[in-house]
């Protein structure tokens, strides 16, 4: 019995993923972005104006405020985030030196 191996993205928008992008897709939920975190949102943050770029003209700028809305919101969480790893390496370094 032979097995069909079928691909885990299915690209159903006009848009043209790189092959890095596709690679990213296809790793899964289970995928730790582990690039810096500024670099992330501006890739993302392209990522976001080329899509809506696509759009029809009269909704676009309805999607890029939906977009800021949601991209700051997701800037606070990583920089919170950031904070608090930064304050538990220097705990455990402080630990280490006691």
């Amino acid at each position: 019995m032979k097995h069909t191996v079928h691909t885990r993205l299915v690209n159903l928008t006009q848009i043209k993923l790189s092959q890095e992008q596709r690679n990213t897709l296809n790793t899964g939920f289970d995928y730790a972005i582990e690039n810096d975190p500024k670099q992330f949102i501006n890739t993302l943050i392209i990522d976001i104006e080329n899509a809506i770029k696509n759009l029809d003209t009269k909704v676009q700028n309805t999607f890029r405020y939906i977009a800021t809305k949601k991209s700051n919101k997701l800037l606070k969480k990583i920089h919170i985030i950031h904070y608090v790893q930064e304050k538990s390496v220097h705990a455990r370094s402080a630990n280490k030196q006691q």
